[in-house]
């Protein structure tokens, strides 16, 4: 159960309120808190005690898949549900709050505090759980890439390990891209029916239990000395970056290590040096030369520069990062 008194006492909040409103506009912040991932017309309540109310069908499932106190929705469910609340101040997540639940709100006269950027500071600490949910989502992906086989084409591959994620229970964390040669040179790809290249590039994710993975591989499948040269450079910024990283450094220094190594060699860097993962795929902090964000023990990012030459190939290593007390463990080696 997540600790929100910090929350409330430093915003002044008598309550934090999240709504789950339907499936395919799941608030991360709400999975987040009560640990449910595919509930809709569910609301959390979190104030001197914690609830999460949802459909009276889902009550069994959900108390299965929460420590919260789960109670049915009562049939005029936002009535009764915040009847009590006139008055009170409350803290919302600004993000990801539908309009109408926000005009509700206002028209009870219930008090809001936007509290997003709070919930992204503290979703961004993993707890041994979530550390532990990752690992397993990265395990299922490095599984994944014995099924990258050169010779099959990219839409096969992404198939094949589609089919494997079923089995495994687990989904796709992103639309794979599965690419050969040139189409590596889109750093966003789509897999196509090619099946050749001078290399095959791989850059998935599991997802397991609502927390995602995202891994890429790069292999050579000719000989090519310009691909050469550029994976050395491209592995040597990869190594350089992650062996720097420890708490107290920042988001930007990462990133400058990593292209300024890219830059002195005769490359550039085309995007960030990486991004958050966690209950969605890209989230804070973000490895980019924009953000002072200081690392902090707990934090999990990627690592993956990049080299993309038109028309021949692309590269890209991308590792997994959690922030330690004295450092940092690659989660996906």
């Amino acid at each position: 159960m997540i600790n929100i008194k910090p929350l409330l006492k430093e915003k002044e909040l008598d309550a934090l309120v999240l709504v789950s409103p339907k499936l395919h506009l799941i608030d991360p912040a709400f999975s987040y808190m009560t640990g449910l991932l595919d509930y809709e017309k569910a609301v959390y309540m979190g104030s001197s005690t914690q609830k999460v109310y949802v459909s009276g069908f889902e009550t069994p499932r959900a108390k299965k898949d929460s420590e919260l106190n789960v109670i049915a929705r009562p049939k005029k469910s936002f009535e009764s549900i915040f009847k009590k609340m006139k008055g009170k101040t409350v803290g919302i997540n600004g993000k990801a709050l539908p309009f109408e639940i926000y005009k509700f709100l206002k028209k009870h006269n219930i008090l809001i505090k936007d509290v997003s950027r709070e919930l992204v500071k503290m979703m961004a600490i993993k707890t041994p759980a979530e550390v532990a949910k990752l690992r397993k989502a990265i395990s299922l992906t490095k599984e994944m890439f014995k099924l990258a086989v050169p010779g099959k084409s990219e839409l096969d591959i992404s198939a094949d390990m589609s089919a494997f994620l079923r089995r495994k229970e687990a989904r796709w964390s992103f639309d794979p891209i599965i690419s050969y040669g040139k189409n590596a040179a889109l750093p966003h790809a789509k897999p196509t029916k090619d099946k050749n290249g001078v290399c095959l590039l791989c850059d998935i994710g599991a997802k397991w239990k609502g927390y995602h993975a995202d891994l890429t591989r790069t292999v050579r499948l000719k000989r090519d000395k310009s691909f050469e040269k550029a994976y050395e450079i491209v592995k040597e910024a990869q190594e350089l970056a992650i062996d720097a990283v420890a708490p107290g450094k920042t988001a930007k220094e990462i990133d400058n290590i990593c292209s300024n190594h890219l830059k002195k060699n005769g490359y550039t860097l085309r995007h960030s040096t990486g991004h958050g993962i966690g209950l969605t795929i890209h989230e804070w902090p973000y490895i980019g030369k924009k953000f002072e964000t200081v690392l902090e023990p707990g934090m999990v990012f990627t690592v993956e520069p990049g080299v993309y030459i038109k028309g021949k190939f692309g590269i890209r290593i991308e590792d997994d990062i959690l922030v330690t007390k004295t450092g940092r463990t690659v989660l996906s080696k």
